[in-house]
């Protein structure tokens, strides 16, 4: 019985190739997967071959999925072979398919061609070469990658003034055009002082931004700094969004952020003392000793006013000096008794954070 059809799978070998281009028009700055696919064309296993892929201009090859694998080399620039492993085909099995992942740098329309080897290790050749390379033409819209940053001190107190810093940025890879920051204050702050760009309407701040960018930059797009007074003790968190009304963005997961919360506490003044000198202290009698004194505040309100060290001399010890900036220390010298203390005094009222003196004994 002899049978004939044009559309007959082929007794030999034949692996076919296609490409889908439906993930396109995308926004160029992202990343986007192809599907490509390698099928079997014939009434024969299609055993182990490899697959060529160009990496189409203006884009980078970044990562791979699917049934095809090891693509090499990765990442990979324009115009680059890319070589992946085809796995094994039987007769009637579904087509093997490929996410070929790349990022795009700029608008366009590039090409993407994908070739399935002529002959496999196997010593398998397909006998239709037509079915077995695709070119399709990939479509990407301008776009930027906008992002947002919001810093704030981790920890204040009640009554303090503080600033927000919100940061914009564009990572390309067009420009970003004019930006808007939308922001919405918190409760626990109060006294908002925005600068000229900023204005409120309805609880809620709206700050523009002009970009000034260059398509496929990436640049800091500057900085907006609100001073606020910390109201009450919790941890309000302050959020943001930056949005831009002239391309659109192919990241919008980075266009909010927030300052994971202040912690707002009542103010305090935790003033410490430390006292160091050389370790370990083994010296002979008549030979010199040098240690420090030193005084923190590791509250979180400034303490303004004297700060005054007592020091025990223990017996054995003679004060022969003591010097610090802006510190007094009496007496002048002092032969220790274990009982006498040497009195270090800051001389002036002072917004006190760390002063230390050093003392030679």
């Amino acid at each position: 019985m002899v049978m004939t059809s044009g559309a007959a799978q082929a007794q030999t070998p034949d692996w076919t190739v296609g490409i889908d281009d439906s993930v396109t028009p995308a926004l160029s700055g992202g990343e986007i997967s192809i599907p490509i696919s390698v099928g079997n064309n014939s009434f024969v296993q299609l055993e182990e071959n490899t697959i060529e892929i160009v990496v189409p201009p203006t884009t980078t090859f970044t990562s791979f999925s699917g049934d095809i694998t090891g693509c090499s080399p990765l990442p990979a620039g324009e115009l680059t072979t890319v070589t992946c492993d085809v796995p094994v085909i039987p007769v009637g099995a579904p087509a093997v398919e490929l996410l070929f992942g790349i990022t795009t740098t700029t608008a366009g329309t590039p090409p993407i061609t994908a070739t399935v080897a002529a002959t496999n290790a196997a010593g398998q050749t397909d006998v239709n070469a037509t079915n077995s390379t695709a070119t399709k033409t990939l479509t990407f819209d301008a776009g930027a990658d906008i992002s947002l940053d919001v810093v704030v001190p981790a920890t204040a107190a009640s009554g303090e003034i503080i600033d927000i810093v919100f940061t914009a940025a564009n990572a390309g890879p067009n420009d970003a055009g004019n930006l808007v920051l939308v922001f919405t204050p918190p409760s626990g702050l109060e006294n908002f002082v925005a600068p000229a760009n900023c204005a409120l309407a309805a609880g809620v701040y709206e700050c523009t931004l002009a970009s000034g960018t260059v398509a496929g930059t990436d640049v800091s797009l500057g900085e907006i700094t609100i001073d606020v007074s910390v109201d009450s003790v919790g941890v309000p968190e302050n959020v943001a969004t930056i949005l831009s009304p002239d391309v659109v963005d192919p990241q919008p997961f980075n266009n909010t952020d927030g300052d994971g919360g202040v912690t707002i506490e009542e103010p305090f003044i935790d003033l410490a003392v430390r006292k160091s000198g050389i370790a370990p202290a083994l010296f002979v009698v008549g030979e010199e000793y040098e240690f420090d004194l030193g005084a923190t505040n590791e509250g979180n309100a400034d303490y303004i006013g004297t700060v005054e060290i007592r020091d025990i001399v223990p017996a054995g010890f003679t004060v022969t000096g003591a010097v610090g900036a802006g510190w007094v220390c009496t007496p002048a010298t002092l032969v220790g008794d274990g009982a006498t203390p040497l009195i270090c005094t800051a001389g002036r009222r002072r917004r006190y954070r760390q002063h230390h003196c050093d003392c030679r004994g």
